[in-house]
């Protein structure tokens, strides 16, 4: 049983990051956008982790917020190709926190979730670059810092998570990054409507819902 959540963590990892950053290459992409879509992660997990009325009720806040967000400037959610590849991201991601939450609760230590996640995770990318042999990069350094960041972030939520409800609440602190990409698009020149900005308050809102609860759940 382990071993099988394992792999399917592995699998849910790597697609959430794999399609993630593929979305960010893509032509007419918006950065901010699609992490807002990969950060609303937290949700999907709180949704189905937390039984509490007052998750499920951030979490219909939060898919408002993002169909507000899909909808600025239209008269109906048209999702592109980009989009719908942000939206899988965010659902493996959210799954991934659930068997994270579950192999802790079934006694597993976290350094050992930890090191078979990192390991498999490494021979995978190691794998997959000696095959397809992409260009190199001018510059390292972005790139060594930004999988830094990464694994000290699954260090983070790997010890902190001890069920698969803890999984969905710390998953929560992790994923604001969209704020700060929204507030560098609109430094640099994007223009945010009022629909845009309000959905962004929402989603922000909604996550801010999510807190343990000691009350009576559904």
């Amino acid at each position: 049983m382990s071993l099988k959540l394992h792999g399917w963590r592995l699998i849910t990892g790597l697609w959430a990051f794999g399609a993630y950053y593929a979305v960010l290459g893509m032509q007419g992409a918006s950065a901010a956008e699609a992490s807002m879509i990969l950060n609303s992660a937290p949700i999907f997990a709180t949704f189905y982790a937390i039984g509490q009325i007052r998750a499920r009720l951030s979490a219909l806040f939060a898919f408002i917020g993002i169909a507000m967000m899909l909808m600025a400037n239209k008269t109906s959610i048209e999702f592109q190709l980009w989009q719908l590849l942000a939206l899988s991201a965010a659902l493996a991601y959210a799954a991934s926190f659930i068997i994270l939450g579950t192999l802790s609760r079934l006694g597993e230590p976290p350094m050992t979730t930890n090191s078979i996640y990192n390991l498999s995770a490494g021979g995978v990318i190691a794998i997959l670059l000696l095959v397809y042999q992409p260009a190199l990069p001018t510059s390292w350094w972005p790139v060594l810092a930004v999988g830094g960041i990464a694994a000290l972030r699954i260090q983070v939520i790997t010890y902190a998570a001890n069920s698969p409800a803890a999984a969905a609440r710390v998953s929560v602190l992790t994923n604001l990054a969209f704020v700060w990409l929204v507030l560098i698009e609109w430094f640099q020149g994007r223009t945010y409507s009022l629909t845009e900005w309000l959905a962004i308050a929402l989603v922000i809102f909604a996550i801010g819902l999510i807190r343990p609860n000691q009350g009576k759940s559904n």
